[in-house]
């Protein structure tokens, strides 16, 4: 169930002088098949139990080989050669030592393949002060912003980081331990607006926005919303509508005992610099279910709007586990609802369902249309797996990207690269089968996630997905792809802030 990236894997098994020609090793072929479909091209392995002083000069001398250029054959070969010119003892040139080693797979040099048109490469990863995970990221020419967890603030939360780097040298950091993160960084009016939510009490959250000096970092106005019948209020979703306007979302949470009572509701709202937000209008999820993921996108002189709702654990009873997206949500179908509303009065113009969706990213594509990103989950029993969505004005819909591959998969973000086509991120489930792990231990192997990003082009084909595994969770969150050789892919690596370097090479159509 892994995807590896290795070359090349050594199962040097140490067996110091327990010889039995009966137990060969009959499972190794399946394993070395394991390694193959896992992306290995060669494997060692041994057919018998093997000395331990043998095994630590042939294997090391096999991978001095490797970095020489040779391939797993020849290096072995030569490796086991070198063991034979000068053995222990003379009882070590007899083949019990030397001879159980094979080669299984392509034992020949690694060539490097030439990039496949549209695919995406890692260059770097930039690990970020603090814990949790960058937000929200944005750039423009030598200047860029990033909005991120901080460490833990006294309350139990994250306190929020909003950077400024200026020629890759840092300019400005604004830590504010009195709000949580959120996906909202905007530029508006002269200044950089960010949002996040603020627990005031157990049971009691409200949303809330702070304008910093685009200069300094300094804050220059907040915001709080005390208008909202609702206890617990978040901040989710926003988008930067010109120079002067933003707007954001606001999605309220039942609390345990009010779950299936009434329907969680959704608040538009439009905000200048000066942080003083207008009602554009007010929602309720499509069903009793919690609102989770709500995106926005201009269409012209429109705002296309997202809104999903799934069963979520609500807050605080399980705050850690609201936003996890393999967890099962057996019970009802997740839904997302997609609606066109005019952009200065916040009129609804159509909508149009999607059942067994989550929406998470949304960006303007060309041709007139938005470019949606989520997961589609077709039975309860089946995993979530990550989609892209194409949807026009007249909201008709279009899959373009459907994740095959084996483990729970659902798009985080996506980002538009200068030449027309879009950049996407996806947590990828890191286990597929939950069966023999210990059921305490079930739900936290469930939070461990890879990554992967793909690029679709003008015509909607995505390329092949690049791979993002660490020896922790790793989360994707955010991006910018407006220079294609150096797309800043914000999340985390385990507990850390993390900004992922990647490349996109040039599609077909262009070369």
């Amino acid at each position: 169930d892994l995807n590896l990236s290795a070359r090349f894997v050594a199962l040097s098994a140490c067996n110091t002088a327990n010889f039995d020609v009966t137990s060969m090793a009959q499972d190794l072929p399946a394993l070395a098949a394991a390694f193959a479909v896992a992306g290995v091209p060669a494997t060692l392995g041994t057919l018998w139990p093997v000395d331990s002083e043998t095994g630590k000069q042939v294997v090391a001398s096999a991978f001095e080989r490797l970095r020489a250029g040779l391939g797993p054959a020849a290096a072995l070969a030569e490796a086991q050669r070198a063991f034979l010119a000068n053995p222990p003892d003379r009882a070590w040139l007899h083949p019990r030592f030397w001879a159980p080693f094979v080669v299984m797979g392509d034992g020949g040099v690694a060539v490097a393949d030439a990039p496949e048109p549209g695919a995406v490469t890692v260059k770097s990863v930039e690990v970020l002060a603090g814990d949790g995970e960058v937000y929200a990221i944005a750039r423009d020419r030598n200047q860029r912003l990033v909005h991120a967890n901080g460490s833990r603030s006294p309350t139990g939360g994250y306190s929020a980081v909003t950077s400024l780097t200026e020629a890759d040298r840092p300019a400005w950091t604004r830590t504010n331990s009195e709000f949580g993160t959120s996906k909202l960084l905007a530029q508006t009016g002269g200044r950089i607006v960010v949002g996040g939510s603020r627990v005031l009490a157990r049971e009691q959250i409200r949303p809330v926005l702070e304008a910093l000096d685009a200069t300094t970092g300094a804050p220059v106005a907040t915001w709080q919303d005390e208008t909202i019948a609702e206890p617990v209020a978040l901040l989710q979703g926003g988008l930067q509508i010109d120079a002067d306007r933003a707007v954001f979302g606001v999605v309220t949470l039942p609390l345990p005992r009010q779950v299936g009572a009434s329907r969680p509701a959704l608040y538009v709202y439009e905000t200048g610099g000066a942080l003083t937000p207008r009602l554009l209008f007010r929602g309720e999820s499509p069903s009793n279910l919690a609102i989770d993921g709500v995106t926005f996108t201009r269409l012209g002189e429109n705002l296309l709007l997202t809104y999903s709702a799934r069963s979520v654990f609500p807050y605080p009873e399980h705050p850690d586990l609201v936003d996890d997206f393999d967890l099962t949500t057996c019970g009802q179908d997740s839904f997302t609802r997609v609606e066109l509303r005019g952009l200065a009065d916040g009129k609804l113009k159509a909508t149009a369902d999607l059942r067994g969706h989550l929406i998470n990213a949304a960006v303007a594509a060309s041709g007139g249309k938005v470019l949606l990103g989520g997961s589609r989950q077709l039975a309860c029993a089946s995993d979530a797996r990550a989609v892209v969505l194409a949807v026009d004005d007249r909201l008709r819909i279009q899959t373009l990207f459907a994740d095959a591959a084996l483990g729970a998969s659902d798009v985080r973000t996506l980002a538009s690269l200068p030449d027309g086509r879009i950049f996407a991120a996806a947590s990828k489930d890191n286990r597929v089968d939950y069966g023999a792990i210990d059921p305490a231990n079930r739900d936290i192997a469930r939070l461990l996630y890879s990554g992967m990003a793909f690029v679709v082009d003008r015509n909607g084909k995505a390329s092949p997905p690049t791979y993002l595994n660490a020896a922790t969770t790793l989360l994707v969150t955010s991006s910018d792809a407006s220079d294609a050789g150096d797309i800043l892919l914000g999340g985390a690596v385990g507990d850390t802030p993390a900004i992922f370097h990647l490349s996109a090479s040039a599609d077909r159509a262009r070369r």
